[in-house]
């Protein structure tokens, strides 16, 4: 994955991002996956690549994405 402008490497590991935000690393890596399936992210270990950003600013306002997986 190249560095640009929508790619960076993610220096927190997924257990420091879900101690930091309270949940358990599950949970950050459905996440991860769920954004994924819905092409907002590409993840490769570390390196994070935004492939829609109207997406995730629509989804930064909403509800857990993981909710979407309960529903369906």
């Amino acid at each position: 994955m190249q560095h640009s402008h929508d790619a960076f490497v993610l220096s927190m590991t997924r257990q420091d991002i879900a101690n930091y935000l309270g949940l358990v690393v599950e949970t950050v890596s459905r996440l991860f996956t769920r954004f994924e399936e819905m092409g907002v992210l590409k993840v490769e270990r570390k390196q994070i690549q935004i492939c829609n950003f109207a997406k995730l600013d629509e989804l930064a306002g909403e509800p857990s994405p993981l909710a979407l997986t309960s529903a369906g």
